[in-house]
């Protein structure tokens, strides 16, 4: 069964694959990090085949948002993630 699977490290502003070539996009905390989230989920949606699935998941705030010295903290800890 390893034949049917191939990973790949690209920019998922920009990806390497043609239109409609996937069942299913699996997005698993990554858009914390492009400066352009648009165009990164508009990759996802152009890659994916029509009918086909386009999951999401990234770390969000589930209250108020943090102190700001906790918020900062985070940001320079993960790479300058913006949340």
């Amino acid at each position: 069964m390893t034949d049917h699977v191939t990973f790949a490290c690209a920019d998922i502003q920009q990806l390497p694959f043609r239109d409609n070539r996937f069942d299913a996009v699996i997005c698993e905390s990554v858009l914390a990090f492009p400066p352009d989230k648009h165009q990164a989920i508009r990759e996802c949606l152009r890659v994916v085949r029509l009918g086909g699935y386009v999951g999401l998941n990234e770390v969000t705030w589930v209250h108020d948002t943090p102190p700001d010295d906790v918020v900062a903290y985070v940001h320079q800890a993960l790479a300058h993630a913006d949340f």
